[in-house]
C-alpha cells in the first residue's frame, strides 16, 4: 500500500519533519497545519518557503488537508468562490492529487439537499482542475449516517472518501468496521492511520477500537490501491516516548507490523 504522513505530525518544524521522513524512507506527505495556520490560509511567500523545503528533501505532496466546508451546514453555500479558488491554487502549487473537504458541522436541522449542492459545487470546480476532493466525516459532522454519506457520493461519482475510523468512534460506542467501512470502502481513496479507544482517548496504532487491523486486511483483500495517511499525534504517547519524532516512529513501526501480519 502507498504510505504518506501528515507533515505536522512528524516533527516540530517542516525541516525537522522532512529530515525524519527521509531517514524513514517516506517521500509522500499530507499538508495541513503548517507553522501557525492551515496550509490553505498561508501566504504565497510561506507556500514558496515550504515548497523549497519539500523539493530539497525530494518529498511529494499527495493531499492538501483544507478546512473547506468546516462550517455550520446551513452556511455551506455562503462559502465564497474566492476561498474555494484559493484552495485549488494551493493544491495545484504543491501538485496535490487530493484535497480534504468537509460537509458542514451539525446544526439543529441540517438539510441534506444543501449539503448535496455544496458537494456538487466543490466537485465541479476541483475535478475540472484535475483535483479529487475527499470528504472526511468527523464526530461533529452534519452527516454521520452511512446511508446519507452513500447517497451524497452516489450523486458525485468522482468524489472520494477520506476514511478516519478514529473520528467515527469519538463520542460514539460503535464499530466503524461494521457500520461504515462496508458501505463506503469502494469510494475510499485515503485511510487516516490513528487509533482511539472508547473512554480512554487516542492510542497508538492498533491499540484502540478503530479496527485498523480489520480495515487494512480487508482493504488488502479488496486490492485497495489508495493511500494510508499516518496521523499519530494529538498527544498520544506509548511507553516512554516524549517527542513527536518518537511517537511518529513508533506508530510507523506499528503500522508496518499490521501490514506484514
Amino acid at each position: 500500500m502507498k504510505i504518506a504522513a501528515y507533515l505536522d505530525e512528524v516533527g516540530e518544524t517542516p525541516v525537522d519533519s522532512c529530515d525524519i521522513l527521509s531517514r524513514l524512507n517516506i517521500h509522500n506527505v499530507v499538508l495541513r497545519q503548517i507553522w501557525t495556520d492551515n496550509i490553505c490560509n498561508a501566504s504565497d511567500s510561506v507556500c514558496q518557503k515550504l515548497k523549497k523545503i519539500l523539493v530539497k528533501y525530494n518529498i511529494n505532496t499527495q493531499m492538501v488537508a483544507s478546512n473547506l466546508g468546516n462550517v455550520e451546514s446551513d452556511k455551506l453555500l455562503n462559502i465564497s468562490d474566492e476561498i474555494i479558488d484559493r484552495t485549488i491554487v494551493v493544491a495545484q502549487y504543491f501538485d496535490a492529487e487530493f484535497v480534504r473537504i468537509f460537509c458542514g458541522l451539525k446544526t439543529q436541522n441540517h438539510d441534506l439537499k444543501t449539503i448535496k449542492t455544496w458537494v456538487q459545487k466543490v466537485a465541479h470546480k476541483f475535478i475540472g482542475c484535475g483535483i479529487c476532493p475527499l470528504i472526511e466525516i468527523t464526530n461533529d459532522s452534519a452527516i454521520e449516517n452511512p446511508s446519507d454519506i452513500a447517497e451524497i457520493l452516489s450523486d458525485n461519482t468522482l468524489v472520494g472518501v477520506l476514511y478516519d475510523p478514529a473520528q467515527l468512534i469519538i463520542k460514539k460506542n460503535q464499530n466503524p468496521f461494521i457500520k461504515y467501512w462496508p458501505l463506503l470502502k469502494n469510494r475510499v481513496r485515503g485511510i487516516d492511520i490513528h487509533d482511539f479507544k472508547i473512554g480512554h482517548g487516542f492510542k497508538p496504532v492498533g491499540h484502540g477500537d478503530a479496527k485498523l487491523k480489520e480495515t487494512i486486511n480487508d482493504a488488502i483483500n479488496d486490492n485497495y490501491d489508495g493511500w494510508l495517511f499516518i496521523e499519530p499525534g494529538l498527544g498520544k504517547r506509548f511507553t516512554t516516548q516524549s517527542s513527536k519524532e518518537e511517537v511518529f516512529a513508533a506508530n510507523f513501526q506499528l503500522l508496518n507490523s499490521l501490514l506484514n501480519q
